[in-house]
């Protein structure tokens, strides 16, 4: 009973900060309210847990930080940029309730199994979905932005797969990781499916620099495994896939290939926008600590020169959130990695490990559902340091 409470709450709060596994008409249906509501919950439990919480772990000191930080950005732009609507910022407001999320995981005392059980089973409908949708073209229900919905499939094709944004790819590389792990303690055939299914849903995703981090952080997982046998089983299984990749590499990656080497529009105007936009993060020097948050100014420069915050990873998150942000994503990596890598599993490691290879054009929390998972994985490390604490 317990267990399904508590794997309800997580699926559900997974659903609403997908916008259900991003449903077209989401923004048209009930579900912005229902979003609305559990973010209030989350941010009611933040609020009444705030001075029982002694903040002597660090992770709770971090979590305290993520979730005032948005809050902050919040009213030094509207400081500067009086005026503007507050409608623009729900973002904002969001991703502060996300990682409240973490308080209300806290009181309900929801585990590392419990947690993992929700993001998987979120990851699996996620894959089913996926599948379901690149043979079946003429109802597409998820992925698409509501104005894309009649877009011909094949624009949005890439080696041959659709490409769809449906649910988060940060849940199937969390998933892919966590099965790994558990492939790496012990062969099951169940688990085998399992990592097949997650690491195919990395590849449906079809973006380049998330493949890249996967497979580079498969491979450094050999040096973190314990034990001959099982650094000679994983070694073995690692060499397999990459001989499969390798072999297969024309079919699964021809396209993708082709268009890096020939089609670098992408590439260019990445180079073009990050220094333009690092540029403008410097303009006043209040903003660049705490953040220009999404003002309308911006908003025009994808429409009028194809420069897009989320296309420069931490370089676009320096301009939302302020350098303090981006300070405190990397030091606290570090931070766990090095003081307290020994605590958490490996998993988490190979999570944090790959959003510092591709936080350079995909930072790992811009918006709500990211920042609920990133909100899920720091819970994690923080049961772990938390156990071994009371040993």
């Amino acid at each position: 009973m317990v267990f399904a409470r508590n794997f309800s709450i997580v699926f559900i709060l997974l659903v609403c900060y997908s916008n259900g596994f991003k449903f077209i008409g989401w923004e048209l249906s009930s579900g912005p309210k229902v979003v609305m509501f559990f973010s209030v919950v989350c941010f009611l439990f933040f609020v009444g847990n705030l001075r029982r919480i002694k903040y002597r772990n660090f992770i709770e000191c971090l979590m305290l930080y993520l979730v005032i930080s948005p809050l902050i950005t919040l009213f030094v732009k509207f400081f500067f940029y009086f005026g503007e609507s507050l409608n623009n910022e729900r973002m904002l407001i969001y991703m502060s309730c996300g990682f409240c999320g973490f308080y209300l995981l806290r009181h309900m005392k929801i585990t590392e199994i419990q947690l993992m059980a929700a993001l998987c089973t979120f990851g699996l409908i996620t894959f089913g979905i996926q599948i379901y949708q690149q043979f079946n073209t003429t109802n597409i229900m998820f992925g698409l932005e509501l104005e894309k919905a009649d877009t011909d499939v094949a624009r949005l094709m890439r080696n041959g797969v659709i490409r769809y944004q449906i649910g988060s790819y940060f849940v199937a590389i969390l998933c892919t990781y966590y099965s790994w792990e558990q492939l790496s303690k012990k062969f099951s055939w169940p688990m085998a499916l399992l990592f097949m299914a997650f690491i195919t849903s990395v590849y449906f995703y079809m973006t380049r620099q998330l493949m890249v981090a996967t497979c580079v952080t498969l491979l450094v997982s050999f040096f973190w495994i314990k034990g001959t046998r099982m650094r000679l089983w994983t070694g073995g299984l690692i060499a397999l896939i990459a001989f499969l990749l390798v072999f297969f590499s024309n079919e699964l990656f021809g396209d993708l290939i082709y268009m890096t080497q020939h089609n670098t529009y992408s590439t260019d105007i990445r180079e073009k926008a990050l220094p333009w936009i690092l540029a403008k993060c410097f303009d006043n020097p209040i903003l660049f600590l705490f953040g220009h948050a999404h003002n309308l100014d911006m908003r025009s420069w994808g429409p009028r020169f194809s420069y897009w915050t989320n296309d420069v990873g931490f370089v676009g998150e320096l301009y939302h959130y302020g350098v303090v942000w981006i300070l405190v994503y990397f030091g606290s990596i570090c931070k766990i990695l090095r003081g307290y890598g020994k605590m958490i599993p490996l998993y988490v490691k190979l999570f944090f490990v790959s959003s510092l290879l591709h936080c350079v054009m995909i930072f790992p929390y811009r918006v709500e559902i990211e920042s609920f998972i990133w909100m899920l994985v720091l819970y994690v490390v923080f049961i772990r340091i938390r156990g071994e604490e009371r040993l």
